[in-house]
């Protein structure tokens, strides 16, 4: 079953750049900084060139899917802006007032990584050269999947175990995607599911992640990290390019 070897192999790739979060927390403000330019470089080299394909396909128009892209970078501004007025600022005496926002964060990657075996499953139920091309994209990104997810935890003040429980959560969940896509017969939904996601990358990597980094220790050396985070995704979508 090609779909379960690569959710696995995306297990060992999420918790690898999970522990490289935790092994370098004392460089957290360099990692943050990579990680937002590969969260907004994934938005902007993988999910949207796949929102355009997967629209053209099902004969939906680029502006309505977009409408999904606002829904999920509103929907994460507004509810983060709500979890910090009323736990962060009400209790700013009390440190996991603000952890609320980091489990929201990486509760959201988590469904991000649930999707993402989603599509290897419905990749491969289309066609084999589309699963091969959805599951090493996922391979690809996984690895920073793990690192976001450990460094969102961490900026918000959450222990490292409890960032390690969460990336485990995360390297799980692409083998649940895959085992739910078994039950369904249709891709349809997709274009909607890449949308909402582009949102929600777009605003964590450039209105949380981005700011986070600069605030902890602002450098030259941290505007390399943010470019080199977009670089790394950018290569690595163009060799994924090529082999479509």
């Amino acid at each position: 079953m090609l779909p379960i070897f690569f959710a696995v192999a995306s297990f060992f790739s999420t918790i690898f750049g999970g522990v490289l979060a935790l092994r370098f927390k004392d460089k957290l403000h360099l990692i943050l900084a990579f990680a937002s330019g590969a969260v907004v470089s994934t938005a902007l080299f993988e999910l949207l060139p796949e929102i355009i394909r997967l629209g053209n396909e099902q004969q939906l128009t680029t502006r309505n899917l977009m409408a999904f892209s606002v829904v999920g970078f509103l929907l994460f501004h507004i509810v983060e802006r709500i979890l910090i007025f009323s736990n962060c600022q009400e209790a700013s005496h009390q440190k996991e007032g603000c952890q609320h926002v980091g489990i929201f964060s990486a509760t959201g990657f988590s469904f991000h990584s649930f999707f993402d075996g989603l599509g290897i499953g419905l990749g491969f139920l289309a066609s084999f050269q589309l699963g091969i091309v959805m599951a090493a994209a996922v391979l690809a990104h996984d690895f920073s999947d793990g690192l976001n997810t450990a460094t969102v935890i961490l900026k918000n003040q959450g222990s490292s175990a409890q960032a390690f429980w969460w990336v485990l959560l995360n390297a799980v969940a692409p083998l649940a995607g895959v085992l739910f896509s078994f039950a369904i017969k249709s891709s349809s939904i997709m274009p909607y599911v890449v949308s909402f996601y582009f949102g929600f990358f777009l605003y964590l990597g450039a209105s949380d992640l981005l700011p986070e980094a600069h605030h902890r220790h602002s450098s030259y050396l941290t505007i390399v990290a943010t470019i080199l985070g977009f670089a790394f995704v950018y290569l690595v979508s163009g060799l994924l390019g090529g082999m479509g």
